[in-house]
């Protein structure tokens, strides 16, 4: 249970930072909102920020992991005001919720459908400490949802446990075929590993070239993705689009006044966390693709008998794998950008390497080792949280105080308009951008430098291995002491 600091009316923004930050730590979220002024000012947009980054466990339960408590319910409100408080927020918010949380979890199939009104009202509990029927309600559902979290957890660490053995199955099979090839003569053994060697650098070459591209690319999708957040930008933050906005969510004044800085910089941060996956899973795709290319070129030996659908690897199984290698390369890094998402995608596929290595570091400090949901944060990716939003709130809250007469909404916009300018937000969006596209290209490389050394390591003692004369009578007794441990781990299925 992590409890974020700040209570989002102190001027202190590196508190909201830090609790924002914690996002990635945290399977379940408990949104704490008073009874007066429920889901209103800075609220939603905090609320928008952290719930964003935790998607759904379960897409058949898509809120099952979150709990709106409706705080400072006191004895003289009675239970029907109290009710009705939770169904009027959520029809009055569905929209930006929509447009903040729920759009962008149907982007990443996290869910199949946008979550009814209702379906949130569901999930507020209302809460004051003299009341003991709202205390121990509470109470009681927050036990439940950290019971489902674990359960959960526990059936993801099983699945993880039975991957990690079907892959070690397959790495003794794979060793029986290993040790009987030891049978060979030496000779035939060197030859062998001399010629898949060669065949190896022959189509290195190409891959690296390939890689170095990739790597290239990073810019090209750079500015791409500033593109793309500039025409965003500038058509969002105009008097024109804010009007639009304003008339397109707002019917009060005065809620208009005190959340539009808010959802602004959400939608902004939204925007932009949208751009920047779909970018990153582009460059992801091509990156697997180079990965498993090189796994095909590297010198493997040909076994029987091996799972193939579970090392995820196609039609050998090697002690080498490409894939724990390039991750391997990233650790220390810190912010990896689009390969943050990376590694979160293929996690599963590393079997029983995200036990040992580089990789299984990489992997823990993602928070990917023991999640109830085996993906990254956002957060992680772009190496911590974007706060857009808190600067629009503040200056936009500051310049507004009195509406010129005419039409409220345009002068609103207005208003508001200049507030950003002023505020020189894109500048904020640049540098993101900017350090996402600069640390993946980092990353990529480093992984690739990573990747050539672990190769070139595993082929020199394959090749070391070739000239050892082996005594056959021994490698005998090592097949059939493998053949004893394979019994015994099919045994404790």
């Amino acid at each position: 249970m992590l409890d974020t600091p700040g209570d989002l009316n102190g001027s202190d923004e590196s508190d909201t930072e830090k609790a924002l930050g914690g996002v990635e730590l945290a399977d379940g979220v408990v949104f704490v909102s008073n009874h007066t002024g429920f889901f209103k000012d800075s609220d939603l947009g905090f609320a928008s920020n952290i719930i964003r980054q935790r998607p759904p466990v379960d897409k058949e339960k898509p809120l099952d992991h979150l709990m709106f408590i409706q705080s400072h319910c006191h004895s003289e409100i009675s239970r029907d005001d109290v009710e009705a408080v939770g169904r009027v927020t959520f029809k009055r918010i569905k929209k930006q919720l929509d447009n903040l949380i729920f759009s962008s979890w149907m982007e990443d199939g996290f869910i199949t459908q946008l979550p009814e009104s209702s379906e949130l009202t569901a999930r507020v509990q209302p809460f004051w400490r003299e009341n003991n029927d709202y205390r121990s309600d509470t109470l009681r559902k927050i036990t439940e949802m950290a019971s489902s979290l674990t359960l959960n957890q526990a059936s993801i660490v099983d699945k993880y446990i039975s991957n990690i053995l079907k892959n070690i199955e397959n790495m003794l099979l794979s060793e029986i075929d290993n040790l009987k090839n030891k049978k060979s003569e030496t000779f035939e053994r060197i030859k062998e590993v001399n010629e898949k060697d060669a065949r190896f650098r022959e189509l290195s070459t190409q891959l690296i070239k390939d890689f170095n591209s990739l790597i290239e690319s990073c810019n090209s999708h750079k500015k791409h993705d500033l593109d793309v957040m500039s025409t965003y930008y500038k058509y969002n933050t105009s008097v024109e689009g804010l009007e639009e906005l304003i008339n397109d969510t707002y019917s009060d004044k005065k809620e208009a006044q005190s959340e539009l800085g808010n959802y602004i910089g959400q939608l902004l941060t939204t925007k932009l966390e949208s751009t920047l996956k779909t970018s990153g899973k582009a460059v992801s795709t091509e990156l697997d693709s180079l990965l498993l290319r090189w796994q095909e070129a590297a010198p493997t030996i040909s076994t029987t008998g091996v799972d193939t659908q579970i090392s995820g690897l196609g039609a050998e199984f090697s002690a080498f794998n490409s894939r724990a290698a390039f991750v391997g390369g990233l650790a220390g890094l810190g912010s990896l950008g689009a390969m943050a998402l990376y590694v979160s995608t293929i996690a599963s596929n590393l079997g029983a390497y995200i036990l040992v290595g580089k990789a299984a570091g990489v992997l823990v400090s993602l928070g990917l080792v023991g999640s109830v949901t085996t993906v990254t944060s956002f957060v992680a990716a772009i190496g911590g949280p974007i706060t857009i939003g808190i600067a629009l709130a503040a200056a936009i809250g500051y310049i507004i105080y009195r509406l010129a007469g005419g039409s409220w909404q345009k002068s609103l916009a207005k208003k508001a308009a200049e507030a950003i300018r002023k505020e020189s937000v894109f500048d904020d969006i640049e540098k993101a951008v900017t350090e996402y596209w600069n640390s993946t290209s980092k990353a990529i490389k480093a992984g690739l430098d990573e990747l050539i050394i672990k190769t070139d390591e595993y082929i020199e003692n394959l090749k070391a291995d070739a000239k050892v004369e082996y005594d056959i009578d021994e490698v005998d007794v090592c097949v059939s002491l493998i053949d004893d441990t394979l019994l015994i781990l099919k045994s404790s299925d």
